[in-house]
């Protein structure tokens, strides 16, 4: 078995920090001699996804949200592909990037007492270290980016009118969620103090 990692979207705001953060890691970039391949992955064809994750030892993976007809289904197809595979390889760790368990919400958690959590080996982790308010984002965004940014909360029709028509519901809902339950439910504050203790690096990761 290589040490070799896999990160599906690469080239995105999730998978390219991940690489960045591999690479500026003095002891994995020995082995790496920061070097990167660059490969095109098709979830959709199981084909591929095997031969990407030969060798594999670590993958962080995320899957594309569709806001369409059998959006959910599809994505849900793209992220079993990858687990599946991963499995079949023989990966030792698979970081998967995904959404807070609706059973943490009350009174949802009740309705699901006759379909005990399915057995794991891994652990749900807060992929942050900070929570910011709205306005100490908007100070950041204006500090890095040299204009004047100020926050203003509009009234949720209006900033439905910001959103493309395809996915304003499901958008408007997710952060109707984060308004009223917190980032990662409930429990936010406790996960991200203990995100904080693990991190390597001391970056800053938003919630």
């Amino acid at each position: 078995m290589t040490n070799l990692p896999v990160v599906f979207g690469a080239t995105g705001q999730q998978g390219g920090p991940v690489v960045s953060k591999v690479l500026e890691d003095a002891e994995p970039s020995k082995t790496y001699n920061r070097g990167v391949d660059i490969a095109r992955c098709d979830t959709d064809d199981r084909s591929i996804v095997k031969a990407a994750l030969q060798g594999a030892h670590t993958v962080f993976a995320m899957t594309v949200s569709l806001y369409r007809p059998g959006g959910m289904e599809e994505e849900l197809a793209h992220g079993k592909a990858i687990s599946d595979e991963a499995v079949e390889a023989g990966v030792q760790f698979l970081v998967y990037s995904s959404a807070q368990g609706q059973t943490t919400i009350p009174p949802f958690g009740a309705f699901f007492h006759q379909r005990p959590k399915p057995e794991k080996s891994g652990k749900a982790l807060a992929c942050a270290t900070r929570c910011y308010t709205l306005t100490e984002i908007a100070e950041v965004m204006a500090r890095s980016s040299g204009k004047k940014l100020t926050y203003i909360q509009v009234p949720k029709e209006v900033f439905a009118g910001f959103l493309p028509a395809a996915s304003r519901s499901a958008l408007l809902n997710m952060l109707s969620y984060f308004e009223e339950f917190g980032y990662y439910g409930p429990d936010t504050e406790q996960l991200v103090k203990e995100a904080a203790q693990v991190e390597k690096g001391g970056a800053d990761r938003v919630c």
